[in-house]
């Protein structure tokens, strides 16, 4: 099968949902498949993607501009032909157009158009006040021809909002590659190379640096554990900055933070990591990964990842993260912006490796049981081979 991969930046650093593209892409050519990337900007994982891609198309035009929509509409149309031309793919039943943004449904329906092939959005996207569908994205959303959710949450909010039917959408959970994702066996030796004092317990956040993903909740949070429980913790934050408008923004956003940190006295406790490339190793240092996110997450792939390390999760009940944790590590959630909360539940489970030893297996069996990256390419290309 020809797959159409559509990419507006094959990047690493940007969050969870460029990763989740490049590996489905990836594991799928080592099946057969034949993948084409679409791509509008540059970024670390093209290299990789140059690795396993039959064909690579960049492109700068791949929306009709409301502000310009003649000449916008004009540039669009010529990209459309010119892609098109470039595309030798075979007939419908051994070609498809793949994307998870919903942006690029115009003109993967376009595509689709000229081409006669079918198409597929897999949405990875929570719906809330950043997502604004103008007429072009509606319109060509009801248009595709298959969905997939990657939560039921997801599911039911989509399908609600576009008024799209569910027999359309199938729910796939994320997968992770349990072999890159393992509990390590020299963890004290870990700590040494990080210079992490005996008796200081690890905490870390993995994911963008934006307010939607409640890293304010986490850093109040840590504060209350220290002074009330007399706790030493030391605090990870791996990521960047992503959702905000400007590059200002961005850097604003980080300067709240460390003021943030400062106002609490957490100096010598938090450390910003910036983009981290190789995570596998920041979950196995870590006592317990936190994801206290405001916004319903469609999915939470840190959360499998470090389960699959062997390091337990504290996430926000909200949006698709229950599906995950479920009632097997029901009592490891906490409401949402509660801070209060969470530091109870950092107390309760920061000594699990003296109080609940069996609580670092169990999280990485859930993960082998319900959460593999084979899992869910396999169910992936089972819904594709019937389109």
């Amino acid at each position: 099968m020809y797959i159409i991969a559509l990419e507006t930046d094959p990047s690493s650093s940007l969050g969870g949902k460029h990763l989740s593209l490049f590996e489905v892409c990836q594991e799928l050519a080592k099946r057969g498949h034949h993948i084409i990337l679409i791509y509008l900007r540059t970024g670390d994982l093209l290299e990789e993607y140059q690795k396993f891609c039959v064909n690579l198309i960049h492109i700068e035009e791949w929306r009709i501009d409301r502000q310009h929509p003649i000449t916008s509409s004009i540039k669009f149309l010529k990209t459309i032909t010119a892609v098109s031309c470039l595309l030798k793919i075979p007939s419908y039943r051994n070609s498809l157009i793949y994307f998870d943004n919903y942006l690029w449904s115009p003109f993967a329906i376009a595509l689709s158009y000229l081409k006669r092939i079918p198409s597929v959005f897999h949405i990875r996207l929570a719906l809330g006040e950043k997502i604004i569908f103008h007429k072009q994205d509606t319109y060509a959303i009801s248009k595709i021809n298959r969905f997939i959710a990657i939560s039921n949450h997801t599911l039911k909010t989509w399908s609600h909002t576009l008024n799209l039917s569910p027999s359309k959408i199938q729910v796939i959970y994320n997968g992770t590659n349990t072999e890159k994702f393992k509990p390590i066996t020299n963890y004290q030796s870990l700590r040494k190379q990080w210079k992490i004092p005996p008796g200081t317990r690890v905490i870390s956040y993995i994911g963008r640096l934006d307010p939607e993903k409640g890293i304010e909740t986490l850093l109040k949070a840590c504060a209350l554990a220290i002074v009330k429980f007399k706790i030493p913790l030391k605090i990870f934050l791996a990521g960047i900055p992503v959702a905000h408008r400007t590059e200002k923004d961005k850097q604003q956003y980080q300067l709240n933070l460390q003021k943030l940190i400062k106002d609490l006295k957490l100096q010598n406790n938090v450390k910003i990591l910036g983009h981290v490339k190789t995570t596998s190793i920041l979950y196995q240092l870590s006592d317990l990964t936190i994801l206290p996110s405001i916004y319903p997450e469609p999915f939470g792939r840190s959360i499998i990842e470090s389960m699959a390390c062997g390091t337990p999760v504290i996430a926000s009940n909200i949006g698709g993260i229950p599906e995950i944790l479920g009632s097997d590590f029901e009592d490891q959630m906490f409401q949402p912006g509660d801070e209060e909360e969470l530091s109870l539940k950092i107390n309760a489970f920061i000594n699990w490796r003296d109080r609940q030893k069996y609580l670092g297996e169990k999280s990485r069996k859930c993960i082998i049981e319900k959460f593999t990256l084979d899992n869910t390419i396999d169910r992936i290309e089972q819904l594709l081979l019937k389109i």
